[in-house]
């Protein structure tokens, strides 16, 4: 008997010990749990700088995560294969991130905070102001002193990428991308990521830049509005030619439709981040996109000089003679345009803007989106994304000072996931946006805020890698990155059943891909270093005095053209034309 209880006590303790061991196994943590906590410390080496930093990975095994691999970094630094978090100690990177004054502490923002949590990775940010970036760039790299990584708009071009490169002085991560970037590879497949690797590959094999991969819409991130509930209330009908246009403008700035007794509204405007091109873009009409770099029938082109130009500058310079174009469109920034988009009464009776919940905020119910002009050969230009996605290339650039640019590799794959794309691109969920009852993401007012706009100046970065390609995305949850208006589905006029097209319907017939985004050659980066800089400084604000008459565009546009082409221009459209017949013998 005595025997048989301890046989009875050795089952019940080996069961004991099973069970205690079935009990420590571990599962990642949800993408969903945030924290508010984040610890931030400096890691700076001045080791090696060498062009390429290859994956060297040696498997390990660990008794605290025995269900997920681990793998060592460069540096011997640990981290998961796959699952989140991405690391258990948390890994301290510096990330240079170019901020206004009002986002001046990027460890309070909400989607930040939510990463950090996630993925275990922290941030030791070197914030600068947009005025110092070139300056304190060339410090950095002057005293050797460059972070591990140059976060969004604080990069350098392709051309300094290039030299700096070969200077050992930034990472070149083909490796990298191609071995850990498995968000994208599986939801595009091999061919189509392939073809996005030849657009961010430079000639000589390396690639510099995690890129975002999106297109905000079918077509083009910006497009013509109208003020529709003005056309109602003075009873206009929809403009489809230029002279109707200019009628249409001329009623709405004399008959106060916002009906607020005072003579404040203003006819066009167009969005001035994009540049001066974005302006041009309504006068496709003329037959040419002045200063869009576009594909027409197999090869480059970029007006800047042609009789379609100039005709399409005096159609320009009309609008500002007759006060049908704002006066401001070429000295007030975005935000002070965006203000007056925004005011309570509606003062813009047309754009060419970025989405209109961006650009109006609430009044964006009054608008809808306008047919681009007819030609004479009946034609609607419009330029369109390229087919393989729109790409953001100055998103996130390792340095050679980075020891561990694997664990950064995993931390952009996990950026790209959708719902984390989402986040970064719109906002954080249950702040910005939120889930309605049908599983739609929608966009919502911040409390406290005026529009969401508001609320990301001051808590938010956007310019982080990620990847939002609508035909990759689920249709229901995203349904309001995939259909322009995206952030207006409840548009009034579809609303009243007024128009009943998609988009793509309304816009053009008649698409032209922009020119890719492709990386040069060393000689192609020396012809761009020698005349883009001042040749594209130059043509805007020549342009911009002739459609406000500070230059007289009879008598002085001669000059222009010569001017233009002495800073280069044959030289560089004989560099695109090349770049882009070696984009397509890759099989793009």
């Amino acid at each position: 008997m005595k025997n048989a209880n301890r046989v009875l006590i050795f089952v019940l303790i080996f069961a004991l010990i099973v069970s205690m061991f079935s009990g420590c196994k571990q599962t990642a943590p949800s993408p969903e749990q945030t924290t508010t906590e984040q610890k931030t410390t400096e890691q700076k080496t001045t080791e090696q700088k060498t062009t390429e930093q290859k994956t060297t990975e040696q498997k390990t095994t660990t008794a605290a995560e025995p269900g997920r691999e681990k793998l060592s970094a460069a540096d011997g630094t640990e981290y998961y294969a796959a699952g989140y978090p991405i690391v258990d100690p948390e890994q301290n990177i510096s990330y240079s991130v170019m901020a206004s004054t009002s986002a001046s502490d990027a460890t309070k923002f909400p989607v930040m905070q939510k990463i950090v949590s996630e993925t275990g990775i922290n941030f030791d940010w070197i914030l600068i102001a947009s005025d110092a970036r070139q300056e304190r760039l060339s410090a950095a790299v002057a005293a050797d002193d460059l972070p591990d990584i140059l976060g969004p708009s604080v990069g350098f071009g392709d051309a300094e990428l290039l030299k700096y490169g070969n200077e050992g002085y930034i990472a070149d991560i083909s490796d990298l991308w191609n071995n850990k970037m498995t968000t994208i590879r599986s939801m595009t497949g091999d061919e189509v990521f392939n073809q996005l690797t030849n657009e961010i590959t430079f000639p000589n094999g390396a690639i510099y830049n995690f890129p975002t991969i999106m297109d905000y819409d079918t077509v083009s991130e910006f497009h013509l509005a109208i003020n529709v509930e003005w056309l109602d209330k003075l009873g206009l009908q929809m403009p489809t030619t230029p002279d109707e246009f200019v009628e249409v403008l001329k009623t709405f700035v004399t008959n106060d439709p916002n009906s607020n007794g005072k003579n404040d509204e203003i006819g066009y405007v167009s969005q001035a981040w994009a540049g001066i091109a974005n302006l041009y873009e309504i006068t496709g009409f003329t037959g040419v996109l002045t200063g869009t770099r576009y594909i027409q029938d197999g090869e480059v082109k970029w007006p800047l000089f042609s009789d379609e130009v100039k005709e399409a500058t005096k159609w320009l310079k009309m609008l500002y003679d007759e006060n049908l174009l704002d006066k401001e469109q070429f000295t007030q920034d975005d935000p002070t345009a965006m203000a007056k988009a925004q005011s309570p009464d509606s003062i813009y009776g047309a754009a060419n803007m970025f989405q209109e919940k961006y650009y109006f905020g609430n009044n964006c119910l009054e608008y809808f989106p306008m047919e681009a002009f007819a030609g004479a050969d009946g034609k609607r230009m419009w330029p369109t994304n390229h087919p393989h996605g729109y790409l953001v290339m100055n998103q996130m650039t390792l340095t050679t000072k980075c020891t561990s640019p694997e664990i950064v590799a995993r931390l952009v794959d996990y950026m790209y996931l959708p719902l984390i794309s989402a986040e970064i691109d719109q906002g954080p969920i249950g702040i910005t946006q939120e889930f309605n009852e049908n599983g739609y993401l929608i966009s919502v007012t911040p409390e406290g805020y005026e529009n969401v706009t508001a609320y990301t100046r001051e808590n938010h970065f956007q310019q982080l890698p990620r990847f939002l390609f609508s035909k990759y995305l689920n249709e229901k949850t995203f349904q309001r990155f995939l259909e322009v208006p995206t952030s207006i589905p409840e548009s009034k006029r579809m609303i009243d059943g007024l128009d009943g097209r998609t988009y793509a319907n309304i816009m053009a017939e008649d698409y032209l891909y922009y020119y890719p985004r492709l990386k040069p050659t060393e000689e192609e980066a020396a012809v761009l270093n020698e005349y883009m800089t001042d040749l594209s400084k130059y043509y805007q604000e020549s342009l911009a005095k002739f459609i406000t008459g500070a230059s007289d565009i009879d008598t002085e546009w001669d000059t222009y053209v010569e001017t233009v082409k002495a800073f280069g221009y044959e030289e560089i459209m004989t560099m695109y034309n090349a770049q882009y017949q070696r984009f397509l013998s890759l099989g793009n």
